[in-house]
């Protein structure tokens, strides 16, 4: 092997080398905003991700003291952002972030031939049309799931928010929509 071709080699190492680490750099949450418990909450939230094992959504997290900033709502996932809303922290708010967090988690790993098997194992008709009620969508299926597991499997109050919710259903969509069992 001549210098050149070393030096080609090795540059493109270099490449590569940089190339993942921005790439890794991006990948997480960003918190935008909130109270220092606030920010420990985004944390959390992230922490729960990446011990689930299936990835920590790459997205912003913006913390806004009012519900406008959600469209009057507690939380709104919207073109790469979680908008969370109010001052608290506790088990609503930790559950409403999981769930915000989802939906990017979903929007990133579920491919359109997973979204269909998903609505016929959850017997819904639409993935997000806007018309249907809440819980008919499967997006918010997707996302009630996906917090729930990753945030422990809570029951009773804790459980998902949508129809067909006992653990058996759950943990057999969970694991259509990663590949994976629940996590422990």
């Amino acid at each position: 092997m001549d210098t050149r071709e070393r030096i080609g080699r090795v540059a493109l190492g270099a490449a590569i080398v940089a190339m993942l680490s921005a790439w890794r750099a991006e990948a997480g949450i960003a918190i935008s905003g909130g109270t220092p418990a606030q920010r420990a909450m985004g944390q959390w939230a992230e922490d729960r991700f990446a011990d689930a094992g299936i990835g920590v959504p790459s997205l912003e997290v913006r913390f806004h003291r009012e519900r406008g900033g959600c469209d009057d709502r507690l939380g709104l996932y919207e073109d790469g952002v979680a908008h969370i809303c109010g001052v608290h922290v506790n088990d609503l708010s930790r559950r409403n972030l999981l769930h915000e967090l989802s939906h990017s988690w979903v929007e990133s790993h579920v491919s359109a031939s997973l979204e269909v098997r998903f609505l016929r194992l959850r017997q819904l008709e639409t993935w997000n049309d806007h018309d249907a009620e809440w819980e008919k969508r499967g997006t918010e299926h997707a996302a009630e799931i996906i917090g729930w597991a990753v945030g422990g499997q809570p029951d009773g109050t804790g459980m998902p928010s949508i129809p067909m919710n006992d653990t058996r259903q759950l943990a057999e969509a969970y694991e259509l929509l990663t590949g994976q069992q629940l996590p422990d």
